[in-house]
């Protein structure tokens, strides 16, 4: 039994429309855990959400 988290064995992928920075840092999205240096990607409805989790 090993321990090691399980890696996948293929690359997934998603195409997901970019939301603007001042967006994504408000509150109500990811407010302080969003830095200048990143790219925030994704939809607001429920009913589209898309993911490349297994």
């Amino acid at each position: 039994n090993s321990t090691a988290p399980k890696v996948a064995e293929s690359l997934n992928q998603v195409a997901l429309p970019v939301v603007p920075f001042d967006t994504c840092k408000r509150m109500d999205y990811w407010w302080f855990q969003v830095k200048t240096s990143m790219i925030c990607c994704g939809y607001t409805l429920p009913d589209e959400l898309k993911s490349v989790c297994q």
